[in-house]
């Protein structure tokens, strides 16, 4: 038995860029809970939904790595730049 030939849609390079976490839009829900007083969990709260803009992509709705700020660049960046040398003299100071 042969595999069928229609899988779907092919995936484009726009469907592919679309940002997953607000499916495009730049824009996500949050909820908030705000409960007046002291003590979070001694009273009752209100509860607050608002449209924020997405982190992932910065309400742009196209999704790029290179400007998401929830991944760690800095760790990519600190691996290319090799190993930092130690000015302090710290080191062998024995």
């Amino acid at each position: 038995m042969q595999p069928k030939d229609n899988s779907g849609p092919e995936p484009t390079d726009e469907l592919c860029m679309t940002c997953q976490w607000c499916t495009g839009s730049g824009f996500v829900q949050r909820s908030l809970l705000h409960v007046p007083g002291p003590d979070p969990f001694g009273g009752e709260g209100e509860s607050a939904v608002r449209a924020g803009q997405c982190k992932h992509c910065r309400g742009s709705g196209v999704y790029d790595s290179e400007l998401d700020p929830t991944l760690e660049h800095w760790r990519r960046e600190a691996a290319e730049e090799g190993p930092q040398e130690d000015t302090t003299g710290a080191a062998g100071a024995d």
